[in-house]
This record gives structure tokens, C-alpha cells and sequence, in this order.
């Protein structure tokens, strides 16, 4: 049985996101520590759990625990980042957070 190419194309893109997003993870937690991101915190979990593609979007829905360096304390959030392709290529992305 064959593989529609529509479901071809949303796997191809949901994966360059997964590579994306595990770079960028990996950059966070190795970078310098005087960057405002490791100074300020530091990721514990970060679990994307769902992957949407439609059009030239990728959705991924998700959480994350981090630690407050100057405080220690943890939080936990739910977070929701949209990814927009070109070409096989993120043009832009944006995260939205549940800041309470």
C-alpha cells in the first residue's frame, strides 16, 4: 500500500521541525554562560507531545520545566510554537506560552 504524498509532505516537514527544535534545544543548554538564556534559566524537560501540519505550518504542542537560576524555583508551562515553511525551509517561528 502506498503513502498518499500529502502525508509524504507532512512527515517531511514535521521532521525538519524535530531537527530544528532539538538543535535549538541543544544550543540552549551548551550555550557560554554569560548568554541571557543560560544565565537566567535552566530547561529540565522540554517534551514536545503533538505534531499538526497544514499548509506550509507545522504546530507542536508541548511542555517544559525549567529552573530560575537566581531564585532556584521551578516552573512548568504549556506552550503551543508555529512553524512556518518555504521551501523546506522555517521562514518563522512563534511560541506562545501559558504565563500563569
Amino acid at each position: 500500500m502506498a503513502i498518499p504524498d500529502e502525508e509524504v509532505k507532512m512527515t517531511a516537514k514535521i521532521q525538519r521541525v524535530i531537527s530544528v527544535m532539538l538543535v535549538l534545544l541543544l544550543v540552549q543548554t551548551s550555550l557560554p554562560s554569560q548568554s541571557v538564556l543560560a544565565h537566567s534559566r535552566s530547561v529540565k524537560k522540554f517534551v514536545p507531545s503533538k505534531f499538526c501540519s497544514v499548509d506550509d505550518l507545522v504546530i507542536v504542542l508541548g511542555h517544559d520545566e525549567a529552573a530560575v537560576r537566581q531564585t532556584g524555583k521551578t516552573y512548568k508551562t504549556d506552550w503551543v510554537q508555529l512553524f512556518t515553511l518555504k521551501n523546506g525551509k522555517i521562514t518563522r517561528v512563534q511560541v506562545y506560552m501559558d504565563t500563569l
